[in-house]
């Protein structure tokens, strides 16, 4: 749809200069076989229509991925749809410049008078003009899309960073407890409770675990844990 293009209209002769493997030299040739067209002026306006018929095409493909990429934000934040963003991204942006460079040939075009005179179709112009329009507007939506679905997955994973490290961090603190108390337990000092008794042990386990499940609850009453 990118691929380069040059047109040489003759009096006599109509030439497209496209790449070897460019799938424009085959629509060229089904719009020579299947249009009407009175001049060569009428086939170049036909393919300009073409041509923003394909980009039409590729901006309904744009937008089912981004569709697909909105449906999948609030479930994953892998890695591939972020690539799938940026790629998409990269796409509008190549054919947000190439319509800028196409508006200001086609401006050039109109505005010569053996073209217009010659194609003798200003419903023609106007149907290309219309549908220049129309593209522009789309990629500029689709571009606010792209920004938008790109911040939202930015906003997510920051969420699900911060909750992870909300429960980590509780995690941590309610593993402190117990193990503040098993070291308390383990110093060489004497005057420890249970220190001569063979229940001294079970009663530091009893103890730890106690307290690891309140400070457990008064996190989650306060969910600093969510």
């Amino acid at each position: 749809m990118l691929d380069p293009l040059i047109i040489v209209s003759e009096p006599e002769q109509l030439t497209f200069l496209v790449h070897e493997e460019s799938a424009s030299a085959t629509e060229i040739q089904q719009l020579y076989e299947t249009t009407l067209f009175n001049s060569n002026e009428g086939l170049i306006a036909c393919f300009l229509l073409k041509i923003y018929s394909n980009y039409r095409v590729k901006l309904a493909h744009i937008k089912e991925q981004l569709e697909e990429i909105e449906a999948q934000s609030t479930e994953t934040t892998k890695n591939e749809y972020l690539i799938e963003i940026k790629n998409i991204k990269k796409e509008a942006v190549i054919l947000e410049h190439t319509l800028d460079t196409q508006h200001q040939a086609l401006e050039r075009l109109f505005k010569l008078a053996e073209f217009t005179d010659n194609l003798a179709d200003e419903a023609m112009i106007y149907n290309i003009k219309t549908a220049e329009r129309q593209i522009t507007k789309l990629i500029a939506i689709y571009r606010d899309l792209i920004e938008a679905i790109s911040g939202l997955f930015t906003d997510i994973m920051s969420n699900h960073l911060n909750h992870l490290m909300k429960y980590l961090d509780s995690a941590a603190l309610v593993i402190s407890v117990p193990s503040l108390i098993a070291g308390l337990w383990g110093m060489n000092t004497g005057g420890l409770p249970g220190e001569h008794t063979k229940f001294g042990f079970l009663m530091m386990i009893i103890v730890s675990l106690v307290l690891a499940l309140i400070t457990w609850r008064i996190l989650r009453s306060k969910k600093y844990n969510d």
